[in-house]
């Protein structure tokens, strides 16, 4: 990875470079029903775990996809600590 400063000047050579990693996050069910009672959203494949087993081709529940869009703040935050030149290194 080049070792300057990220920039949009120098962006070009940050081309096929990975640029940050986040750690994992759990999506457990616990907050996908926490997400589930925030939105209101209650649909059956995110919060019904029986019924899941049988009526869900995956066989589980899912996450609400708004949930996993809004998990990714919290790993973009924590992937640009490691671009070079970061304050938060």
């Amino acid at each position: 990875m080049p070792t300057e400063k990220f920039s949009l000047a120098n962006s070009k050579a940050f081309v096929g470079q990975e640029l940050g990693v986040s750690g994992w996050i759990t999506i457990n069910q616990q907050r996908i029903d926490q997400f589930a009672g925030c939105t209101e959203d209650h649909q059956w494949i995110h919060v019904d775990v029986e019924r899941a087993k049988h009526d869900s081709p995956l066989g589980t529940t899912i996450a609400h996809g708004y949930l996993t869009l809004a998990m990714l703040a919290q790993a973009h935050s924590k992937s640009l600590s490691s671009l070079p030149g970061s304050a938060r290194r």
